[in-house]
């Protein structure tokens, strides 16, 4: 997807701009599926998890349980251009040159603790700046703050890190955890 295209049956087809991909993984089995290797979970920019519906939203949904009910009266509130405004725009936050001595502590902890089965890949950094990023953007601001890092840290990298003592990564939650305990804000 890096590439922005696909090759199908020999031909190959760029991508409409903009273009992502949602999965969706079963929590409980892997029952006629595989897991995806490392080198496949660090193209997923997030893993985030959504649970159960709250009460209210449930009884909503038991109400109009006909499938696809209501998905006629969605209205489109963003199109593709302004997408690609929104995109380009995470561009104009500003990260300090110690929030990314932050940004790279992190990532050089997970490199170097040998509780970690491998650490975060270059383009997992590049995942967390950029999601901290916009998220700043979404609470319009300009500037990322070492809170906003940690606000998107266990989405963007619970999928990406494992232990040495777990491969299953059912833990995962406890090892951004540990990332945001034990790695300083500013540097000693």
């Amino acid at each position: 997807m890096e590439e922005k295209q696909v090759s199908v049956d020999g031909e190959t087809r760029k991508l409409p701009a903009p273009f992502f991909v949602i999965a969706t993984q079963n929590p409980t089995s892997f029952a006629g599926t595989y897991p995806l290797p490392e080198s496949q979970l660090d193209r997923f920019l997030m893993r985030l998890k959504i649970g159960y519906p709250d009460p209210v939203a449930e009884r909503e949904l038991l109400i109009n349980s006909e499938e696809r009910a209501g998905i006629d009266d969605l209205k489109q509130c963003l199109d593709a251009s302004d997408i690609k405004t929104l995109h380009n725009s995470i561009n104009e936050v500003q990260a300090t040159d110690s929030l990314l001595d932050y940004l790279q502590r992190l990532v050089a902890y997970t490199r170097q603790d040998d509780k970690f089965t491998f650490g975060l890949s270059p383009r997992g950094a590049i995942a967390l700046i950029r999601s901290a990023k916009t998220w700043v953007l979404m609470n319009e601001r300009k500037h990322v703050l070492p809170e906003d890092v940690q606000m998107v840290l266990p989405a963007v990298t619970d999928h990406r890190l494992r232990a040495v003592s777990d491969s299953s990564g059912r833990h995962a939650e406890e090892y951004s955890q540990r990332l945001m305990a034990e790695v300083d804000i500013v540097a000693d």
